[in-house]
């Protein structure tokens, strides 16, 4: 029984099994014989070397039309192969792409010939989420662990864990999401919130290699979060990243960085300032029953006990003068509130005590 194969591969055999003076670059020199009738051709001094195939490629166009591929009669052995099969048989040199600049992604992807590999950082997005705490697609678990840097691996099938598979033109993607659903955390506060990444593998459909791609859809919201100074001898300033101006900016994510500054006007010789207490509220009043404990215990930072959290008080400190950081948190019941953070601060001498201090857990 005959079999017959596809055109494309047809095609594919008749372009490899041409002459190798077709596929030689045309050189040489014509001139006129004595009678004037015909041409003849007088080879180079130097021949210029054969075309060198690859044994397979990744072309970027599109296979060429079957009238290039149509056999014809040609006159002499040094005609020319036409333009669009001499780019698919030798295509240009591929551009390198630049490495990336700046801190390494949350999350990466790896697409080889069977399977999706998603490798997520520990910090992701500055939560530090868990293994626990994050699920591919349909419910699959991390199933490993890089060492020493202990990025979370999700290493599946392409069409495992609820992966979608898409045929755009010229293209075979598989796409699937990276659910981050992180813990209940006790109290009146979440220093977190729900993120869907999307992850996907795009392949060429004319060529054996792979390429990978990594596309996030997920888009924080903003987070509305005012926080008002105190007037008269103290002050509260809401401070830039690198502590040398005060912020441009009163608004923050979930997970990021707050710097204050504490200080106070006119302080007496061998007089400090201290820190009280602070407390976050979604009221400018004080007294008010809504309330986060950032300081207590006149100058301890109990924020920084909870687990991931980056709260801690910063030095250098002055007599008059008090730096902190705590991580931006929302309220659970009203997590697009603004909020205000209220300190009472006190001066006393200079020496540190039991009543008196700046302690980080």
């Amino acid at each position: 029984m005959k079999s017959r194969l596809p055109l494309s591969v047809l095609a594919l055999s008749w372009l490899f099994g041409l002459t190798a003076a077709q596929l030689r670059e045309p050189g040489g020199s014509t001139r006129s014989s004595p009678r004037g009738t015909r041409a003849i051709r007088k080879p180079a001094s130097i021949q210029r070397p054969r075309i060198k195939l690859p044994e397979f490629g990744n072309p970027d166009d599109q296979p060429p039309a079957l009238e290039a591929l149509t056999p014809e009669l040609l006159d002499g052995a040094g005609a020319p192969l036409p333009g669009e099969v001499r780019r698919l048989l030798k295509p240009a040199p591929p551009k390198r792409p630049a490495p990336p600049s700046g801190p390494r992604r949350a999350v990466s992807v790896t697409c080889t010939g069977s399977k999706m590999i998603v490798r997520v950082r520990p910090a992701f997005h500055g939560f530090g989420a868990t293994g626990g705490e994050l699920t591919l697609g349909s419910g699959c678990k991390s199933n490993g662990r890089l060492r020493p840097s202990g990025d979370l691996l999700f290493r599946y099938p392409l069409l495992a864990c609820g992966s979608q598979k898409r045929t755009p033109i010229g293209y075979i993607v598989y796409r699937n999401v990276l659910h981050y659903i992180p813990a209940e955390e006790p109290g009146p506060v979440r220093r977190s919130h729900p993120i869907n990444v999307g992850v996907e593998c795009r392949y060429k459909r004319y060529h054996y290699s792979y390429k990978l791609a990594v596309h996030p859809t997920w888009q924080p919201p903003s987070l509305l979060k005012p926080l008002e100074n105190e007037k008269g001898g103290f002050k509260l300033q809401l401070m830039s990243d690198d502590w040398m101006a005060e912020s441009d900016s009163n608004i923050f994510y979930v997970g990021e960085s707050i710097n204050f500054q504490a200080s106070a006007r006119r302080l007496a010789a061998g007089k400090k300032l201290y820190i009280k207490s602070c407390h976050a509220a979604l009221s400018a009043d004080p007294s008010s029953q809504s309330i986060y404990s950032v300081i207590q215990n006149y100058g301890c930072m109990v924020d920084s006990k909870i687990k991931g959290s980056i709260s801690k008080f910063v030095p250098p400190r002055t007599d008059s003068t008090i730096k902190f950081t705590i991580d931006a948190f929302q309220f659970k019941k009203k997590p697009l509130s603004k909020m205000f953070l209220h300190c009472t601060m006190f001066v006393t001498s200079s020496r540190t005590s039991q009543m008196a201090k700046s302690c980080t857990y």
